[in-house]
């Protein structure tokens, strides 16, 4: 297990090897500052206590949900997060 905001993965115990870190978002929400790191994988989604700074609960219901990562139509392998905001839809994609 490495920390979790570890800059880099650490070895395996069994082989030695570098171990390889998934991509990860990080939100920083606003005063008081607080920073969230949330793993990314082909099902991601960044629900709304995330953009909290101190949450009262951690709600993952489809009603809190502000953005998922979805892959490429076109170009399979590819991935962009696409925003919700009640309705209307954004997609934004790293360079």
């Amino acid at each position: 297990m490495t920390e979790p905001r570890a800059a880099t993965a650490g070895t395996c115990w069994s082989c030695g090897n570098a171990l390889v870190l998934p991509p990860r978002l990080v939100l920083t929400t606003p005063p008081p500052r607080t920073e969230h790191h949330i793993m990314l994988h082909r099902c991601s989604r960044v629900q709304a206590h995330h953009l909290a700074p101190e949450p009262a609960r951690h709600d993952y219901g489809d009603g809190t949900l502000v953005a998922q990562l979805t892959e490429h139509l076109q170009r399979p392998g590819k991935f962009g997060l696409e925003l919700d905001f009640g309705g209307a839809r954004a997609v934004v994609r790293a360079r």
